[in-house]
């Protein structure tokens, strides 16, 4: 696909095992376990309000899994300079919870991918609180084969895409996001693009796709119809949008949060950063604040 040059913004390294601090950070310190839990099941995103025009301050949540298996829901507020500036105590939510090597969230939903490759359903009645309680089918196997993946990224509202073995990217939509059901759209795994061979891990809002190279640079693409499978790419995609230092992080995550699109990250020294992109006719731009150490993850 053809593509043309736009603006992007250098953070210099993201360097593993950075201090978890940040000024006005209020955080619980700790020295993090050796790992035993998937560096690619550690990080959920739960859900982050809008901030209203005017107004200084948001909220949002996040899960982790932490080393133990215990499953957290864990909220924060934060600055419209991207800067949190507390984070509430965490709440366990579940346990036992080892076997992940994959997780993904968005508000209630949570899916899982376990050694074997099977993608399984979970949902938890109060992603806004953490006081809620799990669905009788949370557990439920609603796919498999995923292990044959050489990558796997949500996108929200049952949307999946994934890199196969021969560097195929494939998209995949779960339609009954709510209820559990093994139920897929049709044309569910049809391949959109190949040549993805050059991938260390992504990432996907509907269908804005952020993809971070071996050599650490990050990629934009956009797909056109995330819904039904059948679009086709922005002619600007696959264009450099920030030019290094991806290749430190072991977990990356999206969450749209209207106009920007949010990402967080984890890299080997479990530091949690935020980012914000909005990408528009121009170019792309960043939150000038993107790069912020959130803190230690899980906490």
């Amino acid at each position: 696909m053809s593509k043309i040059p736009i603006s992007r913004r250098t953070f210099g390294t993201l360097t593993a095992g950075a201090a978890a601090t940040a000024a006005g950070l209020v955080v619980t310190s700790r020295t993090a376990a050796a790992a035993t839990i998937a560096p690619d099941a550690r990080l959920g995103l739960v859900w982050e309000g809008a901030q209203e025009a005017g107004a200084s301050m948001g909220t949002g949540a996040h899960y982790g899994l932490r080393n133990t298996g215990e499953l957290i829901w864990n909220s924060f507020r934060i600055r419209r300079d991207n800067a949190v500036t507390e984070w509430a105590a965490p709440k366990v939510i579940a346990t036992g919870w080892t076997t992940p090597v994959q997780l993904f969230s968005s508000g209630a939903t949570i899916y899982t991918i376990d050694a074997s490759g099977a993608l399984r359903w979970h949902s938890y009645s109060a992603p806004d609180t953490g006081d809620g309680q799990w669905h009788p089918d949370s557990g439920t196997v609603i796919g498999s084969g995923f292990q044959t993946m050489r990558k796997v990224a949500y996108a929200g509202s049952g949307i999946f895409y994934t890199v196969d073995s021969s560097a195929n990217l494939r998209w995949y939509r779960h339609t009954d996001v709510l209820g559990g059901k093994g139920t897929w759209a049709p044309g569910s795994g049809r391949i959109i693009d190949d040549g993805w061979g050059d991938l260390h891990a992504f990432t996907a809002v509907g269908g804005n796709i952020y993809a971070a190279a071996p050599s650490g640079v990050l990629r934009w693409y956009n797909y056109s119809d995330s819904w039904g499978g059948q679009g086709s790419f922005d002619p600007r995609s696959g264009s450099i949008v920030d030019d290094g230092g991806w290749q430190l992080a072991t977990s990356i995550r999206a969450i749209a949060t209207m106009p920007w699109i949010t990402i967080r990250t984890i890299d080997a020294g479990s530091t949690l950063r935020w980012f914000r992109h909005y990408f528009n006719d121009e170019g792309g731009v960043w939150h000038p604040n993107s790069a912020t150490v959130a803190g230690p993850w899980p906490r």
